[in-house]
């Protein structure tokens, strides 16, 4: 796709689109191409079928690709076998466990802890979000977010001063929706975490709370990761860095407040 080729469609059959489509989920194209594609998907129902079908066929690749290369691991060597099968063995024991805390702590009621926070970072780290956002638009697409999950969205263009790279998108594996911004500049990324505190209570576990920027932060290391938490009203957020690499408490001044 070069820049000095993109003309607008003049066919509105959608044929067109598909080329344009297929390389916005390789994640290829410029800034003005992929507004026009993401404008398109806005007002055509086919088309974002078509844009969701890409994205499924994408994620099973990769999950096939890491199951190929360990399933040739494995059949080299006997001792990685071996660890492999201890492993199986342990996973479901722990799996057993883990269900039942699971069903525990997420139903009926699920709620936003520090673990919860730390593993919407490790799930998300190398998969992006089940329904990823246009960070084309400046508002974080806030219109959305408000009037149909209740939840703030922040505007790109202000997060975009305290990162070089800046990525959104809804998840919704924990029960209820919550919105994940990922931020890198020159280090490892840095996510913050947007949810309805009504439908997805925070628990608040930790240190705190501890009174930061103006706001009651509660503060939580886990998995190597340094989890803060609060709520104003019905709005819940969170920042989740690695531990000893960025201080989130550098990052909560600079975020916009209401």
């Amino acid at each position: 796709m070069d820049g000095s080729y993109y003309q607008e469609p003049v066919d509105e059959s959608c044929i067109h689109w598909r080329e344009w489509i297929s390389a916005l989920t390789d994640g290829e194209g410029n800034p003005s191409q992929r507004s026009a594609v993401w404008a398109h998907l806005r007002r055509c129902p086919p088309c974002r079928a078509y844009y969701r079908s890409l994205m499924a066929v994408k994620h099973r690749l990769q999950k096939v690709s890491w199951a190929h290369l360990l399933s040739e691991a494995l059949a080299r060597n006997r001792r990685m076998r071996r660890w492999a099968i201890v492993a199986v063995v342990s996973t479901a024991v722990l799996s057993v466990w883990a269900t039942g805390r699971v069903v525990h702590y997420f139903f009926p009621t699920p709620t936003m802890t520090p673990l919860v926070a730390a593993g919407l970072y490790l799930q998300h780290l190398r998969t992006p979000p089940e329904a990823l956002l246009n960070d084309q638009c400046p508002t974080g697409m806030a219109c959305q977010i408000q009037h149909t999950l209740q939840i703030r969205a922040v505007p790109f263009m202000s997060l975009k001063r305290l990162a070089s790279k800046v990525s959104a998108g809804l998840c919704d594996c924990v029960g209820q929706p919550v919105l994940i911004y990922r931020l890198e500049r020159n280090g490892p990324p840095v996510f913050l975490l947007f949810f309805n505190a009504n439908d997805l209570p925070l628990r608040k576990q930790g240190a705190g709370p501890i009174t930061f920027a103006g706001r009651q932060v509660y503060c939580s290391f886990v998995s190597g990761l340094h989890v803060l938490l609060w709520h104003d009203g019905i709005e819940g957020a969170g920042i989740v860095a690695p531990q000893g690499q960025v201080n989130p408490f550098l990052l909560l001044p600079h975020l916009p407040r209401d």
